[in-house]
């Protein structure tokens, strides 16, 4: 797929083309649906959690929700516990949040028009999410996306959630896709941090005035878009 990027700034998406293009692989909270998952709190019950198993919270502090889901378990051996247990009861404290979330999603102006856009166009879609797959497919039913997708990767389903490229990679083994025909649209850095990883383009979803662009840092998609229902109106 050919990518069209300035040396400034992001490539506008006037310049698309879903040409080339065999798979268009999208995330879920903050781009699909907008962002209701507590993170604070979530990380906050995490910290506690561990430290009954006698892990120092402070020597994880400012680690995101998904890194606390690996390494949280990983140092669980150094304190003579099972990192797999671990991982289990961190992943329990985050399928609770996935329940709360599940109460407020809704779809975003524009999101099912794109997915059968993209599928008429005879692209194949793909979810990769760090949400759990309990939570995500009561998602999916809930919002009646059940056949929207024809790959779906929860954080249940990879070693390490995104950042990670691990997600996209698996999500492309399942649809028979190489990574250079296909592009992931997400709205936050470590989503551009896993296309980057996976060897995907990558489309950063940002409704005005929800990020500015220094939030990013040098992390820098190929094209940006604004509007889902915009986007339609293009392809």
């Amino acid at each position: 797929m050919k990518k069209i990027s300035g040396p400034a700034k992001y490539g506008a998406m006037d310049g698309f083309s879903l040409q080339g293009l065999r798979a268009m692989l999208f995330d879920f909270e903050g781009t699909l649906v907008p962002f209701e998952w507590n993170i604070t709190e979530a990380v906050s019950e995490v910290y506690e959690m561990l430290g009954g198993f006698g892990i120092p919270a402070e020597r994880l502090q400012g680690r995101s929700y998904s890194a606390l889901l690996t390494e949280g378990s990983a140092m669980a051996l150094e304190y003579g516990h099972s990192p797999q247990e671990v991982r289990r009861r961190i992943e329990k404290i985050y399928d609770g949040y996935d329940e709360d979330a599940l109460r407020r999603w809704s779809l975003r102006p524009g999101a099912r028009a794109l997915l059968d856009r993209v599928k008429e166009k005879g692209v194949k879609t793909g979810l990769v999410t760090n949400v759990g797959r309990e939570g995500i497919l009561k998602g999916l039913a809930k919002l009646s996306l059940e056949k929207s997708f024809e790959a779906v990767v929860t954080r249940n389903d990879v070693r390490i959630p995104k950042p990670s490229g691990e997600g996209i990679g698996r999500a492309l083994e399942i649809l028979q896709v190489k990574r250079d025909e296909a592009a992931h649209v997400g709205d936050s850095p470590d989503d551009i941090r896993a296309a980057r990883d996976a060897g995907v383009s990558v489309i950063l979803f940002r409704p005005a005035g929800v990020r500015e662009a220094a939030d990013f840092g040098a992390v820098k998609p190929d094209f940006e878009i604004n509007s889902f229902e915009a986007w339609v109106a293009s392809l």
